[in-house]
């Protein structure tokens, strides 16, 4: 039996400038950081802005937009952290709901550790609280499917927010491992037709840091 995979989950890689790498490497190194919920999650940064990446994100989901969503809309960065990881940490399963594309940018280069795993519900064995002939019928396997992606500094990946990711456990490094990560949001006309009009207006990240105009 050959195993063939014709349908698979499209992510998008885009990759930054070598300047911009170096200056977002600085800004990150120089931030102050408080605890996750746990020790072991590591340190956070929220509300995280750098003008000229957030310039290279929007572009990048611009592209992604063009493919999937109509032209009239727009998909603000509505919330972005940073993220620092070091000996002991991980990054526990999670997704995103409040998010229509996500972005994961890499500040940092690992090898053989750090990589971020993606999972998916495999269809084959579906597994539903709400489906007990599905209960019955399957055996008791993992009925997840699973890929990762290797940290490159500079690389942004582009995803789906329904899907599940994570990291495992760092063993002992002397590195430290260093992510930014943000949510857009639809902003514009999302339904008008003649009986309804629905209208999302949201607010960006980057309008907040936007300097206030000088009174005369």
């Amino acid at each position: 039996m050959q195993i063939i995979s014709p349908i698979n989950i499209p992510f998008y890689l885009f990759t930054a400038s070598e300047e911009l790498k170096k200056v977002v490497f600085n800004h990150v190194d120089s931030l102050e950081f408080q605890n996750e919920a746990k020790p072991e999650y590591g340190w956070i940064s929220p509300n995280y802005f750098h003008p000229q990446l957030f310039d290279f994100f929007d572009e990048c989901v611009k592209e992604v937009q063009s493919i999937y969503y109509k032209d009239h809309l727009s998909f603000p960065i509505v919330d972005c952290w940073v993220n620092k990881y070091t000996t002991s940490n991980r990054l526990v399963k999670h997704n995103h709901p409040n998010s229509i594309i996500c972005g994961l940018y890499y500040v940092t280069t690992h090898e053989g550790y750090g990589s971020t795993i993606f999972e998916a519900s495999n269809p084959w064995n579906f597994m539903s609280p709400s489906n007990n002939m599905m209960l019955t019928i399957n055996k008791e396997t993992n009925n997840i499917i699973s890929g990762k992606i290797e940290p490159r500094a500079g690389n942004l990946v582009l995803f789906p927010p329904s899907l599940v990711h994570y990291m495992n456990t760092i063993q002992a490094t002397s590195t430290t491992r260093y992510t930014i990560a943000f949510n857009t949001f639809v902003s514009g006309i999302v339904d008008n037709v003649q009986t309804k009009k629905i209208s999302i207006q949201s607010v960006s990240l980057r309008s907040k840091f936007k300097p206030k105009p000088v009174a005369e």
